[in-house]
């Protein structure tokens, strides 16, 4: 198993995009979430993405979805939506993108639940289907908050299985797992949907990302759970690396230094996780 580190949550200022590339590139970092262009891009700006990318020896493993959450805009604007979405995907495929990962459906609040249930699975259905037609895979961060319908963990778990796709797995991020008081060993019979995990850390009372091991997260738990429920070969059949990737939404601190926190989190898996590797 791998570890890598989103490079939109690399909170560096003053840096942009391939400027974050290449500094964690010189920090041991290869594999990479977050490489990516925007929708507006131009052929010289996704040129210079993948130039940045062969330069730096980076692997580019997943980056957004591109796409508005359902939920967050009027239901009968969903074919427009996916329609202005295959450009970017198409950018961000030629970027070396594998995977993209798309956040679960919110609560509409003008249709019925069922309505929104199943109205939210066929439009993500089309939308693992346009990324199935480029070869990448989709993948689906569960939240906790409540405002999004798959909140609780057996109703992502049902969600997941009625879009019924054969590129389209879970994304879990073990801050989400302490939040939800989910045990470790509870995680590893849902190993085959799992494609990706974030590293995250927090204190189970609050949803924010610390480094790792300042917090009570039992990633220890969570990562040999899904080791030995067999994640690492499944990901590998379905041509994604099997990498855990440093996260940080909300940092712990006020003013953190993020070049500390990284290099403490890195740290602490070296301590905890030793058979984790950045390459």
């Amino acid at each position: 198993m791998y570890v890598g580190i989103c490079v939109g949550h690399y909170k560096c200022e003053g840096l942009d995009r391939i400027q974050k590339i290449e500094k964690l590139a010189k920090m041991g970092f290869k594999y990479l979430n977050g490489v990516r262009v925007t929708h507006e891009a131009s052929d010289q700006e996704v040129k210079d993405m993948k130039q940045a990318v062969a330069d730096n020896g980076v692997v580019p493993v997943q980056c957004g979805s591109g796409l508005k959450l359902w939920g967050t805009f009027d239901p009968s604007e969903a074919d427009q939506q996916l329609d202005a979405c295959k450009s970017w995907l198409d950018k961000n495929v030629e970027v070396g993108n594998t995977q993209f990962c798309l956040l679960p459906p919110k609560w509409n609040e003008d249709l019925p639940l069922e309505v929104s249930w199943g109205t939210s699975i066929e439009y993500t259905r089309k939308y693992a289907e346009l990324c199935q037609e480029r070869g990448a895979a989709v993948s689906c961060e569960i939240e906790p908050e409540r405002d999004f319908i798959t909140c609780q963990f057996k109703d992502a778990v049902a969600w997941i299985e009625h879009v019924d796709m054969p590129n389209f797995f879970m994304n879990i991020d073990t801050g989400h797992f302490t939040l939800w008081k989910f045990k470790a060993r509870w995680l590893r019979k849902y190993a085959e949907m799992v494609v990706q995990m974030h590293l995250t850390d927090n204190d189970g009372k609050k949803h924010q990302s610390w480094a790792l091991g300042d917090g009570n997260t039992d990633n220890v738990g969570y990562v040999r759970a899904l080791q030995e429920g067999g994640w690492e070969e499944n990901a590998k059949k379905r041509g994604q690396p099997p990498v855990g990737i440093i996260e940080y939404h909300i940092p712990g601190h006020d003013k953190p230094d993020f070049d500390d926190e990284v290099r403490r989190s890195l740290d602490w898996l070296k301590e905890h996780l030793p058979d984790l590797t950045l390459s």
